[in-house]
């Protein structure tokens, strides 16, 4: 799984790839509906690849919650953040 280019905007819903460099910003494209967009440095931007979650035992990066994430759910279409639970008997 490569997360690089793929950057999260405080304030922004959603992830976006970097397009391309301007002089004094970056040019994002949502993930979600393709639309460009400048960011500038008074942005807070968050690249995925440098995110790391904290555990008991160690810091682990972001891909590898992913990785094991596919793997839990044997590779196929996780739940939906929208769903309703499902409730148990």
């Amino acid at each position: 799984m490569e997360l690089k280019g793929i950057i999260a905007i405080a304030g922004k819903p959603g992830l976006y790839k970097v397009a391309a460099q301007g002089r004094a910003n970056i040019i994002v494209q949502s993930l979600e509906n393709d639309k460009k967009f400048p960011a500038f440095a008074s942005d807070k931007i968050s690249a995925l690849d440098d995110i790391s979650i904290y555990t008991y035992e160690k810091d682990v990066p972001l891909t590898e919650v992913y990785i094991k994430l596919a793997e839990k759910e044997n590779f196929s279409k996780s739940i939906d953040h929208k769903e309703e639970p499902k409730k148990t008997a």
